[in-house]
């Protein structure tokens, strides 16, 4: 009796403590992605109007217009899709503390300093949408038009990726953070 009694307490305290079930993380809904979304384009719209504006190399006025059009077409896309679907965005506020960081200093900033900042910005932001859309939104989106939209976006965000990571390795500006 007693070495059954040591033996379970030995096991007990050689054995691991068993560990709690970890909370799954549910997808976002499709009005969550929607949301999402939405802001992502509010955000770019804002950003690049301002670069439009403020850049001082023609190139990056060039590269600020065609994010203007390109995320003000997406956002038109999202909010047909979206009556059509009749989903009611949820408002994404998440990343707008990030984005107001970002707007405060470049407005502090003019020349070439704001160019490399708001080109620098512009490739990591879309490089961090990219996996977002793809590696989350993608396979969360539940409605099969949805799906669609997003996969339609992806080589958009590519693009806008690609043509300031142009920018940046023909001025030899290492990519980073802002």
């Amino acid at each position: 009796m007693l070495t059954r009694t040591l033996m379970i307490l030995i096991g007990t305290v050689l054995l691991p403590a068993k560990r709690p079930t970890p909370v799954s993380v549910l997808p976002p809904s499709d009005a969550t992605i929607l949301g999402a979304l939405a802001a992502t384009d509010a955000n770019e719209i804002e950003t690049a109007k301002l670069a439009s504006s403020k850049a001082s190399a023609q190139e990056v006025k060039d590269y600020a217009d065609q994010l203007v059009r390109d995320h003000e077409r997406s956002r038109q896309e999202a909010t047909a899709l979206a009556t059509r679907l009749g989903i009611t965005p949820v408002v994404d506020t998440i990343n707008a503390s990030a984005h107001r960081d970002l707007m405060t200093k470049l407005n502090a900033l003019s020349g070439v300093a704001f160019d490399r900042t708001f080109v620098l910005a512009m490739v990591a932001g879309h490089k961090a949408a990219i996996a977002q859309v793809s590696g989350t939104y993608l396979p969360a989106a539940s409605n099969p038009q949805l799906r669609a939209f997003i996969q339609k976006l992806i080589p958009i965000l590519r693009n806008h990726e690609m043509m300031g990571q142009r920018w940046l390795t023909a001025h030899k500006i290492p990519a980073g953070k802002p």
